[in-house]
This record gives structure tokens, C-alpha cells and sequence, in this order.
């Protein structure tokens, strides 16, 4: 328990980070992935996994995954 509260405000401080490298550089996807492992890490799974998705279905050259790509970007996780 008191790990978590020490470590949210650091996690907190990267999503900001994160979010300021994700809109100077919006192509880079990297920056997106950290920031799902950022949410994830203050229990914001539903978010985190919706990062993830869209990272997924934008960038796999997998012919599976390309077919879901435009329903990822509909349909989010409730």
C-alpha cells in the first residue's frame, strides 16, 4: 500500500511527460506505449488498453490484426 502512494505522483509526472512528447511528436508511437504502461501503472487499465489497441491496430503489418483496425477505433472498452 505504501508503495503505491509513493510511487502514483512519479507515474502522474510521466503521463504528463508523456503526453507533452506525444503532441510534439504524434507519429512516434513509442510514446504511446509508454504512457498505456503509465496508465496501467495508476490503475487506469480501461485507458491503458485502449492506448494499446489503437497502437496495435495502426502500426501491425499482421493481416489478422488490419482487419480489426477500424473497429478498434470505434468500439472502445467500456
Amino acid at each position: 500500500m505504501e508503495w503505491g502512494v509513493e510511487t502514483r505522483p512519479k507515474h502522474e509526472k510521466s503521463i504528463a511527460l508523456i503526453d507533452r512528447a506525444i503532441q510534439e511528436f504524434p507519429s512516434n508511437n513509442d510514446y504511446k506505449v509508454f504512457k498505456a504502461i503509465a496508465l496501467y501503472n495508476v490503475k487506469h487499465y480501461k485507458e491503458a488498453m485502449n492506448f494499446l489497441l489503437n497502437v496495435i491496430a495502426t502500426t501491425s503489418r499482421d493481416k489478422g490484426i488490419q482487419e480489426y483496425e477500424k473497429p478498434v477505433h470505434i468500439i472502445r472498452i467500456n
